[in-house]
């Protein structure tokens, strides 16, 4: 796989399903999380029956999910594990590179949710349960040595701006058209793309100008795809990301937790600082935090 699919956003570029058994370690360099009695026993029946959680994540969208040696790893891989080993489950898990089947995945019991994560929105608030566990901005790569800056939200309005579909990223940049009316200048062009590979391939051929994604998965980006791109200063509307979970399977208390045990014991951040996302830690977990 190239650099450049080793991309950072909503979806991959593959289309296809696989299943990965991703066990129920927390991942390497990181030690295993202690199994809680106390929180297995608030895990609903049939998940304790099933003695697994089905989970769907991304399987191109660095440095959170994304494949190596034929392997799923990354931040929420490892805090996916973590959190199994807490409740004392299997943690199955599918990788897919098809964001848009993942929420109606959820919705219809196919998974139990998406440890992905999902940044939280107000609509997909109303359709699954996030359980926060991540705080991130919206960021923006340009080609190296183009003459774009963007260090203020009002230095978006006028350009073309490449998105994953149905990522939130989409939103986020429209969110600007106000302030830039207000400073009467034009508002952005947001052209939305299949997979991230493509969005980037945009970019580096000047058909749009920047290319909008999570803050933290666009720094992997560049450390991945050497002088191609550039990361620009602006950290857009810093918003929480988190593991969805289906309304009704009763989830959301035991996940949120586990996830909590795991901030005291200081498995978390060392999740976190194994990544290098230690600014982007959360106190605690927070089940459907509020959208300001």
């Amino acid at each position: 796989m190239s650099t450049i699919a080793l991309a950072a956003a909503a979806c991959s570029s593959s289309g296809n399903d696989s299943a990965a058994d991703s066990g129920a370690s927390s991942g390497a360099g990181v030690q295993s999380a202690k199994f809680d009695q106390s929180i297995a026993d608030q895990l609903p029946s049939a998940v304790k029956s099933a003695d697994e959680i089905k989970n769907i994540v991304f399987n191109n969208s660095p440095p959170a999910t994304f494949q190596k040696d034929g392997k799923e790893i990354g931040w929420a891989m490892d805090l996916s594990n973590a959190i199994a080993d807490v409740l004392g489950v299997k943690m199955s898990t599918t990788v897919s590179g098809d964001f848009s089947t993942f929420i109606p995945g959820i919705q219809n019991g196919r998974f139990d949710g998406s440890f992905g994560p999902l940044i939280v929105t107000p609509e997909r608030l109303q359709q699954i349960d996030i359980v926060g566990v991540f705080k991130v901005g919206t960021g923006f790569a340009s080609k190296r040595g183009s003459t774009v800056s963007i260090k203020t939200a009002t230095d978006i309005c006028g350009l073309t701006v490449a998105a994953i579909e149905g990522s939130a990223f989409i939103k986020s940049v429209e969110s600007v058209d106000p302030k830039c009316e207000a400073a009467g200048k034009p508002a952005p062009t947001v052209q939305s793309f299949p997979n991230n590979a493509a969005a980037q391939l945009a970019v580096s051929n000047g058909r749009v100008q920047v290319f909008a994604s999570n803050a933290d998965a666009l720094q992997y980006l560049i450390s991945q795809t050497g002088d191609q791109f550039e990361r620009q200063p602006l950290d857009y509307q810093p918003i929480i990301e988190g593991i969805g979970l289906n309304k009704d399977s009763g989830l959301a208390k035991p996940v949120k937790a586990a996830v909590d045990k795991l901030i005291a014991d200081g498995t978390y951040a060392e999740i976190l600082k194994k990544w290098g996302l230690s600014e982007n830690a959360v106190s605690a977990a927070v089940i459907n935090p509020s959208i300001s």
